[in-house]
């Protein structure tokens, strides 16, 4: 139980890791507000963004990553420029 436990937090871990360096990173909102609210809502919802992935045999990484596409896709995002 306690193997699965620390699989399953670390796995969560690992999918806001990806979410901070391969998304958010990337994208500039126009308001703090508005990135907090969206970033706010895609870590409280991993565990269905995980399972999602998982159920439809979809690798995790990619299938997190695209989240980028469909944000730059949204009226008030834009891809940050370094």
């Amino acid at each position: 139980m306690f193997v699965a436990n620390h699989r399953v937090k670390n796995t969560r871990q690992y999918c806001v890791r990806i979410l901070n360096r391969d998304v958010f990173a990337h994208l500039r909102f126009l308001t703090k507000e508005q990135r907090d609210i969206v970033y706010d809502s895609y870590v409280e919802n991993i565990d269905s963004l995980i399972g999602y992935a998982v159920e439809n045999n979809l690798n995790v990484d990619n299938y997190l990553k695209e989240i980028k596409t469909i944000l730059l896709g949204t009226k008030n995002v834009r891809e940050r420029q370094r």
